[in-house]
């Protein structure tokens, strides 16, 4: 029931970061054929995860390295 809330920072990706008039982004998803979702690294910046083998869990915390 946990919720990953991801920045627009790491959603929206600068296309042309050395133009100040090409402003256009692009969305860092991908639209999948299979019930999983990858996240890429971009996403899990500042995300601390946590992985609970023994109850079969994983969790999340701001994290800021």
């Amino acid at each position: 029931g946990a919720a990953l809330e991801v920045s627009p920072e790491t959603v929206l990706v600068p296309i042309n970061k050395e133009s100040a008039v090409d402003r256009r982004l692009c969305l860092s998803f991908v639209s999948a054929d299979r019930p999983q979702t990858v996240l890429g690294n971009v996403h899990r910046q500042r995300v601390r995860f946590t992985f609970d083998l023994e109850n079969d869990g994983i969790g999340f915390t701001p994290n800021a390295c």
